[in-house]
């Protein structure tokens, strides 16, 4: 499943958090959730991010029906990672003028493909 740029807000991934996972990680905790998240996502490679966001999620203390559904979450995040973090960015950013053109300068940069978050 892909994401529509134009749906991520600044509270989007707080937003689908609590949707997805009220019941995994409490609604009171899906804000540091999402930030832990949006920091996991924009460092490192897919591994990587794949086994930090498995962690903090407590996947090793789930139940099996929660551990498929976790794991298939974890994937939509890692096919949008990119998406996710440069719109969630972008739209944190949007009453900071230079601070906006400096992040949508970088995602310019990381080429073509990416012109659609920006636009």
């Amino acid at each position: 499943m892909r994401v529509d740029v134009l749906s991520i807000g600044p509270y989007w991934l707080r937003i689908l958090i609590s949707e997805a996972h009220d019941q995994l990680v409490g609604v009171t905790r899906c804000i540091h959730f999402a930030e832990e998240v949006l920091k996991i996502l924009a460092e490192g490679d897919d591994r990587e991010v794949e086994s930090k966001l498995l962690v903090l999620f407590q996947y090793d203390n789930l139940t099996p029906l929660y551990k498929s559904y976790l794991f298939n979450f974890v994937k939509f995040l890692l096919r949008n990672r990119l998406k996710i973090v440069w719109c969630t960015l972008l739209k944190e950013a949007r009453l900071d003028a230079k601070k906006y053109k400096k992040i949508e300068e970088r995602i310019m940069g990381l080429g073509p493909e990416m012109v659609v978050v920006v636009h």
